[in-house]
């Protein structure tokens, strides 16, 4: 059997991200009014960003990478390395 790929920086980012997203998504409710920042449970914090570690391992060598995932607004992430 051929080796596998290895997984890029970006690839991992977008796991991540994705996770972290799934993982708050029952705590996300949509804004009757877009001008209220109360209806919308979407992780915010004041005066600092949101920030979460997501820890990604690979089933077939046990590599793992420690992501940190950065909220910035409604549907805008960062994810570190």
């Amino acid at each position: 059997m051929r080796e596998s790929r290895k997984i890029s920086h970006t690839r991992l980012g977008t796991i991540a991200i994705v996770k972290a997203f799934l993982e708050t998504i029952k705590m996300r409710v949509k804004r009757k009014n877009a001008l209220d920042p109360w209806w919308q449970r979407d992780l915010f914090r004041l005066n600092h960003r949101k920030s979460t570690q997501i820890v990604l391992v690979n089933d077939e060598t046990g590599e793992e990478w420690t992501m940190h995932i950065e909220y910035l607004y409604e549907n805008c992430f960062n994810a570190f390395l």
